[in-house]
């Protein structure tokens, strides 16, 4: 076989298997199927290894290892500790190929894209494909065959090839995009007593890389979008990526880009890396990534996505509006085209960003409780520099790098971080800020913003209205007006029961539905004359927003009685407020209420003659209670209306 020559600055060679996978005229992924025995992984890199100075949500891989899970289970796997010498002998392991991509790190930031491309044959009969001082390909010319592939007009063969890589610190790294868990297994048994059972290992790795992806080439994806869409497309399920890690690895979701952008924008801010850690953007579990897991977490990454999926992304109208284009553009919210990604995200950068940021740093209770996370933190730093200053650095560090606290660490670290944690939660429980534990209020307000939007953009831009929607929700969090204290009889049953929030989409509308209901009560002309938004149909305006109030309170009011006679219903023989004759006649009536149900199911009597005794005494005793809340919400609201008749 012929020689593949020196090596000269390329540092790792390997020979292997060459194919390229492309289907329906797809943009192309070139592998090389090898193998690395031990002494070999340390050419491996985890994404979260790729460090800079800060966070590049753009450049994002795919960073969470469950390390537990890699110890206890695939460390298992590979050395089971309940089995014997002879049953081990019988035991049979395997771990499928790593996939691993090539990415170009230069000063320890990742390049979007590989260093120019050039391709020459030389005197051997080898056809060079070199990007660079990264990486190159060496392979057999051929004729056309079973055994060779198509490439750029010519042909070779599949195997050998030989994949040198550039493994200096300006260079190439090979980061793995499946098979984090597998690797970090394998090496965490090297560091261990273990090591000598892998002495003889050669682990299957496949090395992909996208050709195409090259400096100075237009409309191709970069080399991250190819990963990231690649990652997303082999974990198929939530569960296996993680369940921020689905946001932020993907390139066709529109409210994916939009997060990312949202994430770089505000690291790229003078207090960046303070502000982001207050934003949860690697939550593993798909259940908990649409709530706030942390106490000092001002949002996530996973109410964001929700909140956007579920408002804009439905109205082709509200998205023309906000990117400011033509009616007959259509704007793919999900599984576009990847060639279409650059135009949308420079309407996402230029139109969405600056109005997702308004709503998240002017809405008051945001903007204090991001505050309050910056000024604690900085309480942290000061306190790195006195006594017990390196447990302080730890707690600092675990924060700012959004990342859990090291295991077995000392227990003053865990009381550091616990007080932390708890000062935030108790400072939120004194005013509204408390509001944003919730993650169907922090969606409300979302669907505030886009009512509004689609009420008012045949009078305003898309930024004009989300100023006066930060404007109304700062009306309705007001201190003194105290809309959503937890002792509001309107709010019982509606909103909050037993001091704990009500789960469900219902009470994500009766939020919206009260923050519109102090519109009623506001002198909207003037609010929009302050935000110097007068306008010719300033009437039409006043009257289109008054009736949206209007209709928030009714709709309010309608669901809070069909609630609060729901658990009547139910609580009535413990109702306090009832005494033994009144708990008595209720019961009588329940049952005969049922056993005329039961009859007309039997067809013993006609469901025209059908008397519903239980449900008219529940509403009277309920009428004079919903009067005493009525009474209670137009004091709030400072609004007069009339819903018990």
């Amino acid at each position: 076989m012929k020689s593949f020559g020196n090596k000269d600055l390329f540092t790792l060679s390997r020979t292997g298997s060459f194919g390229r996978f492309t289907a329906a005229g797809s943009f192309p992924v070139d592998f090389v199927l090898t193998s690395f025995d031990t002494d070999d992984l340390e050419n491996l890199t985890f994404a979260r290894q790729l460090t800079t100075d800060k966070l590049d949500f753009e450049m994002m891989m795919q960073r969470d290892i469950d390390e537990g899970r890699a110890r206890k289970e695939l460390a298992e796997y590979l050395y089971p500790s309940k089995k014997n010498i002879e049953e081990l002998k019988s035991n049979v392991v395997f771990f499928p190929p790593i996939l691993v991509a090539i990415l170009d790190v230069r000063n320890n930031k990742v390049s979007p894209y590989y260093p120019d491309y050039k391709e020459f044959e030389d005197e051997d009969g080898f056809l060079n494909s070199q990007w660079g001082d990264c990486f190159k390909l060496k392979a057999f010319l051929t004729d056309e065959g079973q055994e060779c592939n198509e490439y750029g007009g010519k042909y070779i063969q599949k195997t050998p090839v030989e994949l040198s890589l550039n493994m200096r610190k300006n260079g190439a790294r090979l980061v793995v995009i499946d098979g984090q868990h597998r690797l970090f297994a394998i090496k965490e048994m090297l560091e261990t007593d273990k090591a000598e059972v892998l002495k003889n290992l050669h682990l299957p790795i496949c090395i992909v890389y996208p050709p195409r992806s090259v400096e100075g080439q237009d409309k191709v994806p970069s080399v991250t979008e190819v990963f990231r869409h690649l990652f997303v497309d082999v974990n198929s399920t939530m569960e296996q990526v993680g369940g921020h890690f689905t946001i932020l690895l993907k390139d066709n979701n529109l409210s994916s880009i939009s997060i990312r952008k949202l994430c770089d924008s505000i690291v790229s801010g003078d207090l960046g890396q303070e502000y982001i850690s207050a934003v949860e953007w690697n939550t593993k579990s798909k259940k908990e990534s649409t709530n706030l897991t942390k106490k000092y977490s001002v949002t996530s990454i996973g109410i964001i996505d929700k909140a956007l999926s579920e408002t804009i992304a439905k109205s082709q109208k509200v998205l023309r509006h906000i990117f400011d284009v033509d009616e007959d553009i259509d704007i793919e919210w999900d599984n576009f085209d990847l060639s279409k990604k650059n135009e949308f995200e420079i309407h996402v950068e230029e139109k969405l960003i600056p109005l997702i940021s308004k709503l998240f740093f002017e809405i008051s209770i945001f903007k204090d409780a991001f505050t309050l996370h910056f000024n604690q933190l900085e309480e942290i730093k000061r306190l790195t520099n006195g006594e017990n200053g390196s447990k302080y650095k730890v707690v600092y560090n675990t924060i700012i790098n959004s990342s859990p606290l090291p295991s077995n660490c000392d227990p003053l670290v865990e009381d550091i971080f616990q007080d932390f944690s708890n000062q935030a939660s108790s400072e939120r429980k004194k005013s509204n800020c408390r509001l944003i534990n919730y993650a169907l209020f922090q969606r409300s307000m979302f669907y505030v913003w886009y009512v509004l939007l689609g009420k008012l953009k045949s009078y305003y831009s898309a930024d004009q209205i989300t100023d006066l929607t930060v404007d109304i929700i700062n009306f309705a969090l007001e201190e003194e007006r105290d809309l959503f204290g937890l002792t509001r009889r309107y709010l019982q049953y509606s909103i909050w029961q037993d001091g704990n929030i009500k789960r469900g989409e219902k009470t994500r509308k009766q939020f919206s539905r009260l923050i519109f209901s102090i519109l009623s009560s506001l002198d909207i002309r003037q609010i929009l004359a302050d935000r110097n938004l007068e306008h010719e149909d300033i009437e039409d305006i006043e009257d289109c927003l008054k009736e949206l109030s209007e209709k928030s309170i009714m709709d309010y009011f309608s669901d809070y009685k069909e609630q609060r006679i729901k658990s009547f219903r139910v609580e009535y023989p413990r109702y306090i407020h009832l005494n033994d004759d009144e708990i008595e006649e209720l019961t009588n009536a329940q049952r005969e209420q049922e056993k005329l149900i039961e009859k007309i199911k039997m067809n013993k009597i006609d469901k025209s003659q059908m008397r519903y005794p239980f449900d008219e005494l529940v509403n009277e005793y309920i009428t004079d209670e919903l009067e005493i809340t009525q009474s209670e919400m137009k004091q709030v609201i400072r609004f007069d209306f009339n819903f018990v008749s």
